[in-house]
């Protein structure tokens, strides 16, 4: 995307700000949005969100982190409300294009009890609800560690949550459930891919009050499978992997049946999350731990993240450090057998699967500058330490080679450069 185009975007904002003042107190109309620029220190391996087309490592990209969102709510009566939130990313062909992210109504059955229907915020991490609006936050971005271990951010479906006073704090509890598909762009051969699950659902129960957040969660996809023309070039290897097993290859009937559950017949997906949160003066200290199991083509993950920071004034800068592990790294070694065309297909597999194993360990420094009561400036260096040479897949905002699978080894650390102007209107 062109860096003009980001700056036409944000002279609409004024033009958008006078609108707000014209709407009445049924009606409101409210925005926000990040220009941001992003820069790896690898020469081959560059910075991307796992949607978005391959970058170009080492040059400054405007287009991969910066965005614009408008949320309007209305609230015809005192029990019922709807709320629309329209996010403007780059997105998986390379434009810069808008999606509905919510689309919902509420209705208060009680004071205490809230149902809601349409497409509704997933509230798997702590940061779910204001993960687009970074203004919300010090950091840049959400954690990219815990985000591989459930990327969505939504769903089409119900919830419900029910909310009460308790030991000087409230007490809140949710349900929901609902189905979720989304596309991720081609790879350097034309090849895309895209995911679907008709049976979501899941729960959060938390509690806060003005020093302590204390949150869990637990989030179910069950039916997910992986379509697209990238995972449909992969439909010859669950054959000629019951093939190999037959000829004693050791673990390769697994393998073709998490690859017929992905690409077929629907794998399981299920994360369950612990966080907190504590405000101490101007310091704050924020942690979460989220698991994964699956028997999807994917391993199981780990990824925990941990931000200290401490306010000085307009002044907040911060340290974080997050870890990723996937575990059933072993799989990218089934042994070789049988005839070449058996063996290219295990070889093939054990790419795959070696490209799946992104663990890493990020070490964050930065700065967030609020320069005007509705802006905020952040500059950001991240540390990223890769476990394998051969990381390539994830489904997370994170590190990715122009070719992937096809350039391994590549670069196990390098620094990710980030600068941005986060805004709200």
């Amino acid at each position: 995307m062109r860096v003009r185009s980001l700056w036409g975007m944000m002279a609409l904002l004024p033009l958008t700000g006078s609108a707000v003042e014209l709407l009445d107190g049924n009606l409101a109309i409210h925005g926000f949005g990040s220009v941001a620029a992003t820069r790896t220190t690898s020469s081959h391996v560059g910075y991307r969100q796992f949607f978005q087309p391959k970058v170009q490592p080492g040059d400054w990209a405007f287009n991969t982190d910066s965005l614009l969102a408008l949320q309007m709510d209305v609230r015809p009566h005192e029990d019922l409300s709807g709320t629309v939130q329209v996010v403007a990313t780059t997105d998986h062909t390379g434009r810069f294009s808008p999606r509905v992210e919510w689309a919902f109504v509420k209705y208060d059955l009680t004071p205490e009890l809230r149902l809601s229907a349409g497409r509704l915020l997933s509230p798997t991490f702590m940061q779910s609800e204001y993960r687009f609006a970074r203004y919300a936050f010090a950091t840049t971005r959400v954690s990219q560690q815990l985000y591989a271990v459930y990327p969505l951010s939504k769903h089409n479906g119900l919830s419900a949550r029910w909310a009460r006073q308790l030991a000087g704090g409230s007490l809140g509890i949710e349900l929901w459930g609902g189905r979720e598909s989304f596309d991720v762009a081609g790879d350097e051969n034309g090849l895309a891919r895209s995911y679907n699950s008709d049976k979501l659902a899941g729960a959060v129960i938390s509690w806060e009050n003005p020093a302590w957040l204390l949150r869990g969660s637990y989030s179910s996809a069950r039916n997910v499978t992986l379509g697209g023309n990238g995972y449909a070039a992969l439909e010859a290897l669950p054959p000629a992997l019951r093939a190999a097993a037959a000829l004693g290859c050791n673990g390769c009937s697994k393998e073709a049946d998490a690859f017929e559950r992905s690409r077929r017949t629907g794998a399981t997906y299920n994360v369950a999350t612990i966080g907190a949160r504590g405000r101490f003066g101007e310091w704050t200290l924020t942690s979460e731990l989220a698991a994964n199991e699956t028997n999807a083509i994917f391993g199981e993950m780990v990824a925990s993240q941990l931000t200290l920071e401490r306010r000085f004034n307009d002044w907040v800068p911060y340290l974080s450090v997050g870890t990723l592990r996937i575990h059933g790294n072993e799989r990218g070694t089934l042994n070789l057998v049988g005839p070449a065309a058996l063996q290219g297909a295990i070889a093939r597999t054990n790419t795959i699967l070696d490209g799946n194993d992104t663990s890493r360990n990020a070490y964050a420094a930065g700065v967030r500058w609020d320069v005007m009561p509705s802006v905020a400036l952040k500059a950001e260096v991240e540390h990223l330490s890769f476990k394998s040479d051969r990381y390539c897949n994830g489904t997370s905002p994170l590190t990715s080679s122009a070719n992937c699978l096809g350039d391994a080894p590549r670069d196990k650390r390098f620094n990710l450069l980030t600068l941005s102007a986060d805004f709200v209107f």
